[in-house]
């Protein structure tokens, strides 16, 4: 009999340490907070494992002391991409809805972003990189992933995004989720040189060598940033001469 204590003390530590793999289901992953960062809290689990077992003809049990868990949501992330075209990974998502005025830019629709909005975005695929420098013409695409704007499970959410330049430039635009309950979100804009001057919400990104560009996502209807990152413009190295009014390239100047 004197064996049955010590039973009883390991079957309490067990479930001690079997408590927290046993109560997080269904992908929902407790998260540890980094230092000088705070992550939601969308859920606390509280529990008290037991242990029963027979030691000869006596049945024993013992329970572990109260468990307090905070599920929390991973922090957001943001990654800029650039076209890849002899590798790369593949890209799979809908067209962002970007409206200029008096017309609607890379996407079909031509009302503000809603599920029929969302339905009629074409799905586009295209072999990306992850980059931090871009260069002028090329596509800037940027893939977001943020749980809390997964607001619906059966259905594909939005995110609102800024991307803004040093040189001025400013441009808006809704990205879609990837596909229902993904928590991942895409939008690309395409890219031309300065000169000419840029047009702030025309749908593209005016750029020049050495400018840099900042990509902000805020959930819809919000103006506060979730999560945001920075692009470098490289400069040119072939030094092309550009005419100051049109933005053409001069011919035979170097």
């Amino acid at each position: 009999m004197r064996v049955a204590p010590s039973l009883m003390r390991l079957a309490a530590a067990l479930s001690l340490v079997l408590l927290p793999f046993g109560v997080l289901g269904e992908g929902v992953r407790a998260q540890e907070t980094a230092p000088g960062n705070s992550p939601e809290v969308i859920k606390t689990i509280e529990n008290i494992a037991e242990a029963t077992w027979r030691f000869g003809d006596r049945d024993a049990s013992t329970q572990s002391n109260a468990v307090s868990i905070d599920v929390t949501l991973p922090p957001p992330e943001i990654r800029a991409l650039r076209p890849a075209p002899q590798g790369g990974f593949e890209l799979n998502f809908r067209a962002p809805f970007c409206s200029a005025t008096g017309q609607s830019v890379q996407s079909a629709a031509t009302v503000n972003p809603g599920q029929q909005t969302i339905a009629n975005a074409q799905p586009l695929n295209a072999m990306v990189e992850q980059t931090s420098v871009l260069r002028a013409g090329q596509t800037l695409l940027f893939e977001v992933t943020a749980l809390q704007a997964n607001l619906d499970p059966n259905e594909i959410d939005s995110l609102t995004v800024v991307v803004t330049t040093s040189t001025g430039d400013l441009e808006e635009e809704t990205i879609f989720e990837t596909g229902p309950n993904t928590g991942v979100f895409v939008g690309q804009f395409d890219t031309v040189r300065i000169p000419p001057a840029p047009i702030q919400r025309d749908c593209r990104l005016s750029i020049a060598d050495g400018s840099s560009i900042e990509i902000a996502a805020s959930l819809p209807g919000q103006s506060e940033v979730i999560v945001r990152t920075d692009v470098e413009v490289l400069a040119d190295p072939f030094g092309v001469v550009f005419d100051s009014e049109t933005g053409e390239a001069v011919d035979g100047a170097t």
